[in-house]
């Protein structure tokens, strides 16, 4: 692996900092998430793969390994290398080359935390930029989830329902 890159089972602080800096989103609404330094250490027996410069993460690959099967929570380029609309290279550069070794050399049994049977990632199929990149590496569409958003202004009563103002009061629920 290219010196310019490290493997991590834990977070740092600067791979915090950089995922708190992305905005997400290409088309449309554009968004942050606001409690990723507190999500990222609930992540799921997480492996850090950054790109390193200056004591700099610039970009960041966030894996939950799930036995043999591996999640990909995040996947962060610091905002200076991302273009600002749907640029597709042609060529190949340093991270990509990188990061198709990686995941090549991974599902063969070839890097030093076991065996990969496979990648997977939850997709907007409204975020091309993140499309673009999963077809780049050969990740191949498995299935579709369907979400819902729903809202009352004026709610029925329910003994079961309660208002907070503190959100992280209902992570037990």
């Amino acid at each position: 692996m290219h010196p310019l890159f490290k493997i991590r089972e834990k977070e740092t602080p600067e791979i915090v900092e950089l995922l708190e800096s992305v905005t997400l989103g290409t088309n449309g609404a554009h968004y942050r998430h606001l409690d990723t330094a507190e999500r990222i250490t609930e992540a799921d027996n997480p492996l850090f793969l950054s790109m390193e410069r200056n004591n700099n993460v610039i970009s960041n690959v966030t894996f939950c390994r799930r036995n043999s099967h591996w999640y990909v929570r995040y996947f962060a380029f610091s905002p200076k290398l991302q273009s600002t609309g749907l640029k597709k290279s042609k060529g190949t550069s340093l991270l990509k080359r990188e990061l198709n070794d990686y995941f090549r050399s991974s599902l063969d049994g070839g890097n030093d935390h076991g065996k990969v049977e496979s990648f997977y990632a939850y997709i907007d199929p409204d975020n091309e930029k993140s499309l673009w990149m999963s077809q780049t590496f050969g990740f191949e569409k498995a299935g579709e989830i369907a979400t819902q958003t729903f809202s009352r202004i004026n709610p029925k009563g329910s003994s079961r329902v309660r208002k907070s103002e503190d959100w992280k009061e209902s992570k037990g629920l």
